[in-house]
């Protein structure tokens, strides 16, 4: 009974774990910010069913941790000379666009196409100070199998697809303008929103895999920034649900199991 009662706690413990509230992950740490996403990437983003991409979505931000605030991040450029912004190897940042061309907003949570399955920067059109290079995407590079989620009178003509690069040259009023957490620190830039596959989805039939996202881009406040170099990988995360339903599966073996 006492190594049930262990095995029960164990299993709180990771039901516990699965609700509380994680930290965020550091993926790249500079000299005055760090590159952070969510602590889990969200499953199933969109519209989960059994005929989609089942992607994965996360929030990227950059944080000012020099402690000067005229460092706090507002800038971003991720198309001068070789500076890519983001990018992988292998069409994997799901898009939902209208048409082949996107324009500045729709590569915002403005346009009806920038929801959940969709890669785009994370701020308003009304927020831009400056465009040196409109914030884009190169689309179309892979099919995708995942279902529309536009609203709206157009959402019919709404179409997806992978590409392999999200980028631009731009600044903003401020990180904060992006708060999409609400919690109000103009330190952090929530910068953008990315959807990743969550198997292959050139290969069938699909295989899980892990996504990597490499990084070439400057960003800045009022005083000079700096150039981020770097990737990182996005990991297929289980839920916490799942998390707790394997630890009580796995216990409710072991109790079958155990000498009599």
């Amino acid at each position: 009974m006492k190594r049930i009662a262990g095995l029960l706690g164990v299993a709180i413990m990771l039901m516990t774990a699965g609700v509380a509230t994680a930290a965020e992950i550091t993926v790249y740490s500079g000299t005055f910010y760090d590159v952070l996403i969510d602590p889990a990437p969200h499953l199933d983003v969109g519209v989960p069913n059994p005929g989609g991409e089942s992607l994965i979505g996360f929030i990227l931000k950059i944080r000012n941790k020099s402690g000067d605030p005229l460092l706090d991040p507002s800038g971003f450029d991720g198309a001068t000379g070789t500076r890519l912004g983001f990018y992988t190897l292998d069409p994997d940042l799901h898009h939902q666009h209208f048409g082949t061309t996107p324009t500045l907003n729709e590569e915002m949570p403005g346009n009806v196409t920038a929801t959940s399955i969709d890669t785009h920067f994370n701020f308003l059109a009304a927020d831009v100070l400056f465009v040196g290079t409109a914030p884009s995407e190169t689309n179309g590079l892979a099919p995708s199998i995942e279902p529309v989620d536009a609203t709206g009178p157009f959402a019919g003509m709404a179409t997806v697809a992978f590409g392999d690069r999200l980028y631009g040259n731009f600044a903003v009023l401020g990180g904060a303008a992006a708060d999409v957490d609400g919690d109000g620190d103009p330190t952090t830039w929530e910068l953008a929103w990315f959807a990743v596959p969550g198997h292959d989805h050139l290969t069938p039939p699909p295989y899980p895999i892990s996504t990597t996202i490499y990084m070439n881009f400057f960003t800045t406040g009022f005083n000079p920034g700096e150039v981020i170099v770097g990737n990182f990988t996005v990991p297929i995360i289980p839920e916490p649900a799942t998390m707790s339903l394997l630890a009580l599966g796995g216990i409710g073996a072991m109790i079958r199991r155990r000498p009599k």
